[in-house]
């Protein structure tokens, strides 16, 4: 059934909304419009739930009001996280979106497009807590990311929605203890083999949310021994892929690295001795990269972090890498980065320019004195290694 002029006004109006809502300047308008937004929101669902209903008419009014929401949502500048926050609080988005992706009559593009609001939002701590408490969302993501939404439904198959998934989970777990626990409890830890599975082809994404499961659940992943055998052997491919790439992807494999010694240290160090030219090749990759550097990118502001974390690793579990550390130069580029502290270094995610999840733990300066006192006092001659 063709959509009568009636029908066809409201879709117009948001179409008109979401393109003024491109300049940020009319963004702020917006937020000032009282209950535009949330009229909107209230639109992002299925009027009945009879199949047989006009099912087109719904899908357009729903796609275009998910369009608008997406645009507000993808807003960067810190007008950006003030619509997200905007978003945040309305009572309706979080269930209405969670309804899209539930309802079979949902079509891939506007599971995409669920998921990538969803991706957004988790940018704000008090959004991840909320989303992560719902586990119908959370398990319909990570089925669509890895693949496994039960065998009358294939839309979770589709590659882009895999990545948006995946790009989902990775802000829904970051810095979040209670979302890793809760996805892991659910989903089992089998869930660590089908991430290491994926770890060739979606390499950033997968050892991303790898890393927070790793940071936020070492002490459940320690105590199950199925989920130790996937990680140790992941390492060997995760140590030779990190000599070869740089960017984010090599400041995820690194960080990813130094959370799995924490889980299995006895692997890190087995791979450690299997290291040629007694590790100076590993060691010098680091040494050229923390000192390549020094101005850090919000692209990858973590990089002198986990590269600081991995030499106090080493030198807490191999002390005779003190050696090859020093005539590589690593105490020369670890008082480089105590002395010269970055504020884009304490957040460890951005979105365009301005960060948007607060870095924890000790500052960099502090972690980089740490680790020059560990290569510092290591006994000099190479030994036995620990």
């Amino acid at each position: 059934m063709p959509l009568t002029r009636q029908d066809s006004l409201p879709i117009l109006g948001i179409k008109i909304l979401e393109k003024l809502a491109r300049d940020p300047d009319n963004c702020a308008e917006i937020v000032r419009a009282t209950g535009l937004i949330s009229k909107i929101i209230r639109l992002i669902s299925y009027t009945t739930d009879s199949e047989n209903s006009n099912d087109e008419q719904q899908h357009d009014v729903i796609i275009q009001s998910l369009n608008f929401v997406m645009r507000i949502a993808i807003t960067e500048e810190n007008i950006g996280a003030v619509l997200r926050q905007e978003l945040c609080k309305n009572s309706f988005l979080l269930t209405n979106l969670e309804c899209i992706l539930e309802d079979k009559r949902s079509s891939p593009e506007l599971m995409e497009l669920v998921t990538e609001i969803l991706t957004k939002l988790a940018f704000d701590e008090d959004a991840r807590k909320e989303i992560g408490g719902s586990m119908v969302t959370i398990c319909k993501l990570m089925h669509a990311f890895i693949g496994k939404d039960g065998p009358t439904n294939n839309v979770c198959y589709d590659q882009s929605l895999r990545m948006a998934a995946g790009e989902a989970l990775e802000n829904l777990t970051v810095e979040s203890p209670a979302n890793c626990l809760a996805i892991l409890e659910e989903m089992g830890y089998e869930l660590i083999k089908d991430l290491k599975d994926m770890l060739c082809e979606y390499r950033y994404v997968a050892a991303s949310i790898l890393q927070n499961f790793c940071a936020h659940s070492m002490d459940k992943l320690r105590h199950h021994q199925g989920a130790r055998d996937h990680l140790s052997s992941a390492l060997p491919m995760l140590m030779e892929n990190m000599m070869s790439t740089g960017g984010k992807q090599l400041e995820t494999l690194i960080g990813l690295i130094s959370r799995i010694s924490d889980v299995i240290p006895e692997a890190f160090v087995r791979e450690l001795q299997l290291e040629t030219n007694g590790g100076s090749g590993l060691v010098q990759k680091l040494v050229s990269t923390l000192n390549s550097n020094r101005k850090p990118d919000p692209a990858y502001p973590r990089m002198r972090r986990v590269i600081v974390e991995m030499v106090m690793s080493i030198m807490k579990l191999c002390p005779r890498y003190a050696t090859v550390f020093r005539e590589a130069g690593m105490m020369e580029a670890l008082n480089r980065v105590e002395r010269t502290p970055s504020k884009v270094e304490k957040y460890r995610v951005f979105y365009g320019n301005v960060g948007v999840v607060l870095e924890s733990g000790s500052s960099l300066a502090t972690l980089a004195s740490m680790a020059k006192g560990l290569v510092q006092s290591a006994a000099p001659a190479l030994g036995t290694v620990n």
